[in-house]
């Protein structure tokens, strides 16, 4: 009896420190697939594969055989595009679009009002007509932006502004484009491809088919493009 109640004694000393194993295994396990789940993740999105463009239709500007590849999704009437436009887009145009060494490219995501698919339209219209001109365009519509919650890109704005600052188009046939909506399908899948690819803000870029959302910032912009030289 008093063995029996010896041994009842010493697995009753016994059972917490068992437990408290048990615990701390647990915690560690489960601390494990966490960071094991954290490591593939991040695997992943570092390693995300490039994603691709219908690079021959788009609007473009540099060198044809540049080793990095720029894209931007934008809308003339936002704002923040006109920044990049402003602020960025010189800089990098003079340091790498000019020495061979980026071929950009536009594609429109027009959200921001039945004018912005106006505007994107006229912008397709004129690269249509005439490649080059498309890019004093770009340049034009931002240069004249207007209020975003305003509709200031009419077909009449645009008109005006093609013929005083767009040299090198039918400017007939630019007002029936415009008119027709000749070139929305080419709007509506550039939009489609941004949206599938989750873009949701303007100016959003791919440089070499990866994402850069950091688009105000030049430093940040010339490090990326370094990378993929």
């Amino acid at each position: 009896m008093a063995k029996n109640e010896t041994a009842s004694k010493k697995d009753s000393s016994e059972n917490p420190m068992r437990r408290t194993i048990i615990v701390a295994g647990s915690i560690v396990g489960g601390l494990i697939v966490v960071i094991a789940a954290v490591i593939l993740i991040v695997a992943r999105s570092s390693g995300k594969d490039p994603v691709t463009f219908d690079y021959a239709n788009l609007p473009r500007l540099g060198n044809a055989h540049a080793p990095v590849k720029v894209v931007e999704f934008a809308d003339f009437k936002c704002p923040a595009c006109k920044y990049f436009h402003e602020n960025v887009f010189p800089q990098l145009q003079r340091t790498y679009i000019d020495t061979g060494e980026v071929r950009f490219y536009f594609m429109n995501f027009p959200f921001l009002g039945p004018d912005s698919t106006t505007a994107a339209i006229a912008g397709m219209a004129i690269f249509h007509q005439n490649p080059s001109s498309f890019w004093d365009y770009y340049n034009a519509m931002y240069d004249n932006q207007g209020d975003e919650r305003s509709q200031w890109a009419t077909p009449n704005f645009i008109l005006r502004l093609a013929t005083h600052d767009v040299p090198g188009i039918n400017y007939t046939l630019l007002g029936q484009q415009i008119a027709q909506a000749k070139f929305k399908s080419e709007v509506d899948a550039q939009y489609s491809r941004g949206e599938n690819l989750g873009v949701n803000s303007t100016p959003t870029l791919f440089i070499n088919g990866h994402e850069f959302l950091d688009f105000s910032s030049w430093p940040a912009l010339q490090a990326a493009i370094e990378k993929y030289k």
